[in-house]
């Protein structure tokens, strides 16, 4: 197993962790939120001469080492496809995407699950971007010093990016909505409603006797009504007949 670092920071308190799942090469990315600063970024590697479940379980340990080092507060992974052109690779990422998603949840880090297409139309403008087109806007986006490598790490660091953006469009969303509803006192619950008459059960309807029996007149036939479509007929003995 091989981890490398491609830049490193001081931590920041509220900390975003990008995985970009692979069983060969698992790309993460750390950054703060909301400044939306890299600290750490590289990837965990497993030995393709092992069997599947021991790369697994390097591929644990490494993810362990991240959440180790960071104080993560989410953990955002590329989501599967529906479809897909080469199944066993689907296959493969999933278990990936398993054992990210249970490092997490064993310390009580929130996953966001993101679709790759999503990310790709978030950072680029186009859901169906190249692996090169990715590297060079994440480069740019967050100011980086040199286009990150592998493409693994860039896709890990466009994860972590577009999870900051949701977070962040998210708390700016919540926040409007309180501050319009403080500021709106209108669209508070209106105490006069409930002291409207108008409103109020009419008691008149009650109190007219004729009205009364017309309408359970009219309810008891229309439940007759009801009992005798429903009521089963009862056949003859054709049968029996044309026997005899």
């Amino acid at each position: 197993m091989a981890r490398g670092i491609i830049q490193s920071a001081p931590r920041l308190p509220r900390l975003i962790l990008g995985i970009d799942p692979g069983l060969d090469r698992t790309g993460y990315a750390v950054i703060a939120f909301p400044a939306v600063r890299v600290l750490d970024a590289g990837v965990i590697r497993t030995n393709p001469k092992l069997p599947l479940p021991r790369r697994l379980v390097e591929l644990a340990t490494g993810l362990d080492e991240v959440l180790a080092d960071h104080a993560i507060d989410l953990m955002a992974v590329e989501d599967l496809f529906a479809h897909y052109k080469h199944p066993r690779t689907a296959i493969l990422m999933g278990h990936a995407r398993g054992v990210a998603i249970l490092a997490a949840a064993r310390r009580n880090v929130d996953v966001l699950n993101i679709l790759p297409t999503r990310v790709k139309k978030m950072l680029t403008g186009n859901g169906h971007a190249t692996k090169p087109q990715m590297q060079r806007t994440i480069a740019s986006t967050l100011r980086l010093g040199k286009i990150p490598e592998p493409p693994d790490v860039a896709d890990a660091l466009a994860i972590a990016w577009c999870a900051s953006m949701l977070h962040k469009a998210g708390i700016d969303q919540s926040r409007a909505q309180f501050q319009s509803r403080s500021k709106n006192p209108s669209r508070a619950k209106n105490p006069s409603r409930a002291k409207n008459p108008s409103r109020a059960k009419n008691p008149s309807r009650a109190k007219n006797p004729s009205r009364a029996r017309k309408e359970a007149g009219s309810l008891g036939t229309m439940a007759s009504a009801r009992r005798a479509r429903l009521k089963p007929q009862v056949l003859k003995p054709r049968i029996a007949e044309a026997v005899a």
